[in-house]
């Protein structure tokens, strides 16, 4: 999509379309001539990166034809900023829930009942990222999983329910300003998602409190028992913690009644742990699944046969071995001739091929050179030094091979 100077205004988002480069803008006599800011190699802006204009706009020629613009854009963040090319923006127009409470209700986290569900809701954020850093665009590290389940960890097993809910609220509030890597703000999304669903967490499914704390926590205890669903295990054991520390301060109940219930919220709160533990490992694992090819063995365990005589275990062994040597002796033998006739053959093939694909790729980088802008100029001439190289080795390829050959029959 273009952009119109006459339409957008300072403070308006834009994401890249494709990599940017910053440039200066340079006076020559009476023109203005653009070029990269020699203090940066590479890309000042990456893909899928969301970037703020500043209302400052640049052209490289002072008369009205063939003009090019160059807008001042910085990052989120604002920790950079820098010219790129007009044509390398377009308009952004998504926007943060501005508060922890908005973003719940945006995004609908009260329907996730687990930590597993929300791994799986994020799933998609993270694989964008992976995909940003294997193409090498990726600003900020990439987001593990561990670090977050550790975070949700920390926060539902260490704070009371308004210090933690005050925690969630003071971490979404940091994150709000973070810069956007792609299109869909996966950084800030994965983090986000999180620190709502721990809110979320915190005042799951709380009781009403009693006159007995013991009472309270005997009801709180069963309803633990009574759910498979993490979000009210949360806020069942967080009555049940707030029994027990409402017990402590009763004189009613001695320190043996005490330490009896205290171990019960010990070992309701390992399995909370080991159930958002275990969500994980069969998350991770479902993952690593839809990787591998379970069809493709590579090894198989052999067979164990016992019989109640070393002597014939050893003869078997033998035999195994004489016939494993044995079977060496039918191997098809190689002909020269016929294997010499078969390279010759795919050798021209494989030239024929090269030498067609070196001049079209050859003449399609001399028209685009002719007819392309100076940015496009300057990324054809760093496609130069391959392509000389790729000629070389195709037309060169008989000698190289055969210098390879003698080198190697000389060793």
């Amino acid at each position: 999509m273009e952009v119109h100077i006459q339409n957008i205004n300072n403070g308006d988002e834009f994401k890249l379309v494709k990599n940017a480069y910053k440039y200066i803008i340079k006076n020559q006599g009476w023109w203005k001539v653009a070029e990269r800011d020699p203090n940066y190699d590479g890309y000042f802006f990456t893909k899928g990166e969301i970037v703020v204009f500043t209302g400052n706009v640049e052209t490289d020629v002072e008369h009205i034809t063939d003009t090019n613009y160059y807008f001042e854009v910085k990052s989120k963040d604002g920790s950079k900023v820098g010219l790129i090319h007009a044509d390398n923006i377009e308009p952004y127009n998504y926007s943060r829930p501005g508060s922890i409470e908005e973003f719940i209700k945006k995004y609908n986290v009260d329907s996730l009942n687990s930590y597993s569900e929300l791994d799986s809701t994020t799933r998609k954020y993270y694989d964008n990222l992976e995909k940003l850093s294997e193409e090498g665009a990726l600003i900020n590290p990439t987001i593990h999983s561990n670090d977050l389940q550790n975070t949700y960890n920390n926060i539902i097993n260490n704070y009371d329910e308004e210090t933690g809910k005050q925690e969630c609220i003071s971490k979404y509030n940091g994150i709000l300003d973070i810069a956007a890597v792609d299109a869909e703000d996966s950084n800030f999304m994965i983090q986000a998602y999180l620190y709502a669903f721990t809110y979320n967490q915190l005042t799951a499914n709380r009781s009403e409190e009693t006159d007995d704390p013991k009472q309270d926590f005997d009801k709180a205890e069963r309803r633990f028992d009574r759910t498979d669903s993490q979000t009210e295990k949360v806020g069942a054991l967080k009555d049940m913690e707030n029994a027990l520390n409402r017990m402590k301060n009763d004189d009613r109940y001695d320190d043996e009644t005490i330490e009896k219930y205290e171990n019960k919220y010990l070992d309701a709160k390992n399995e909370l742990n080991n159930d958002v533990g275990n969500d994980m490992v069969e998350q991770n694992q479902n993952n690593q699944d839809s990787h591998d090819n379970v069809d493709d063995i590579l090894y198989k365990k052999p067979e164990l046969s016992t019989t109640n005589s070393s002597s014939e275990s050893l003869e078997d062994m033998m035999n195994d071995g004489d016939a494993f040597i044995s079977s060496s002796n039918n191997a098809n033998i190689i002909k020269q001739d016929e294997l010499q006739s078969t390279i010759s053959v795919m050798y021209n093939i494989f030239l024929e091929v090269g030498v067609a694909l070196a001049v079209i790729i050859g003449l399609l980088l001399g028209i685009k050179f002719m007819i392309g802008s100076t940015e496009e100029k300057a990324e054809i001439k760093k496609l130069l030094l391959p392509y000389v190289v790729g000629c070389l080795v195709v037309f060169g390829a008989f000698g190289i091979w055969k210098f390879v050959l003698t080198l190697m029959e000389t060793v």
